[in-house]
């Protein structure tokens, strides 16, 4: 079957995780070095202000805030990287990235690519079916991008993408070995994932062993696009018979992995944010500015307070109460649980442990009520 493999990784890494953690700068400069490979400056990209590239695979960038003595990154594993790291790390790429997780880099961006040395993916059947209509799948548009010399051809190849370039998520399917003008059969078909999809993506990988990459891969195309033999757009999707040959590229996987499209708001993750991004720059506004003006930007920001920013703090004003209660409860004793269990045995007729608390409006507000009372005693 045609080789999986991961062909892409980067993350971003702050001052304060590289001093709590592994600082990755360091890290690969060393891993490059001890096997015969440097790093030499380079322009910065996306507003980094300088950054180091190495033949071994990698890119660093390098964002200074406040003066030099702060210093975020960016790290760009490509695909000669990943290779690289595959050999000389021990682990490889799977050990890799379980490392950046652990030490709570952001993912940015994650590739999977599939290559076909034995013929199966034709750029022809592929362009027939772009042009015929005859795909479908999760993903909203498909485009061709290659020019082609008197004769038709593709003479420097043609790259296929599903879905949108400017989208978290787009497959690319390409003629590999005219890119790298290589004889022979040689179409890589590849899945960009960018932001949450990288994450969710990478979080899944991890959850599951090494081993299970190709599987993943090949649920995630399956459900972006399907190349059809037979389409039938006045019936049930059922009706619409996948190619042969694309179900050979996936190994006969006939059941897809959805990326979600998910808002992940809290109390504790902007708090993190806060602390991690914005906690250098806000102590230069206090500086500057003295502690009063601290206070004004809260009242402003208060102020400008949307849907979203309050369910975020009753979501975590629920969770408090409830974490609360639950340590009341194995106390099994003190005033609070006493007079908790007395209130509700008259409200309900009986005790803590025969009331479904959390389905009851009352007993919520008279929990709330009484945990706000106790909130600083030794009990909570």
């Amino acid at each position: 079957m045609p080789e999986i493999a991961i062909d892409w990784l980067s993350f971003k890494q702050s001052e304060f995780l590289r001093k709590k953690y592994i600082d990755f700068k360091q890290f690969l400069i060393d891993l490059v070095a001890k096997n015969g490979y440097t790093f030499e400056p380079c322009k910065g990209v996306n507003g980094y202000d300088q950054g180091y590239i190495s033949h071994a695979g990698f890119a660093i960038f390098c964002d200074y805030d406040a003066g030099e003595d702060i210093e975020h990154i960016l790290v760009q594993v490509h695909g000669t990287g990943c290779s690289f790291i595959e050999e000389f790390y021990e682990g490889g790429i799977y050990a890799f990235i379980k490392l950046v997780v652990d030490c709570e880099c952001t993912i940015t961006r994650l590739d999977l690519a599939s290559d076909d040395k034995q013929g199966i993916l034709k750029l022809k059947t592929i362009e027939n079916k772009y042009h015929t209509g005859m795909w479908k799948g999760s993903a909203q548009t498909m485009s061709i991008c290659g020019a082609k010399d008197k004769n038709g051809q593709f003479a420097k190849g043609v790259t296929f993408y599903i879905g949108s370039r400017r989208s978290n998520a787009f497959v690319r399917i390409y003629d590999k070995a005219k890119q790298t003008d290589t004889e022979g059969h040689w179409v890589r078909c590849e899945l960009e994932l960018k932001k949450q999809y990288a994450i969710d993506v990478v979080t899944l990988i991890l959850q599951n062993d090494r081993d299970k990459i190709a599987d993943i891969y090949r649920a995630l195309i399956y459900d972006r696009i399907k190349f059809l033999s037979k389409k039938d757009e006045n019936r049930n999707y059922q009706y619409n018979k996948v190619c042969t040959w694309w179900n050979r590229f996936l190994d006969g996987c006939k059941v897809g992995i959805k990326l979600a499209r998910k808002h992940d708001f809290s109390v504790q993750k902007t708090s993190k944010w806060v602390i991690d991004k914005c906690a250098p720059s806000i102590a230069v506004y206090a500086s500057a500015y003295g502690m009063d003006s601290i206070t004004d930007l809260i009242n402003d920001g208060q102020s400008r307070f949307s849907k979203q920013h309050m369910i975020m703090l009753k979501e975590f004003d629920a969770e408090q109460k409830q974490l609360a209660f639950e340590k009341l409860q194995k106390s099994g004793e003190g005033k609070l649980i006493k007079e908790l269990n007395t209130r509700v045995k008259e409200i309900f007729g009986s005790g803590l442990d025969h009331v479904n608390f959390i389905e009851q409006e009352y007993f919520e507000a008279l929990f709330a009520e009484l945990a706000d009372q106790h909130a600083s005693t030794e009990l909570l």
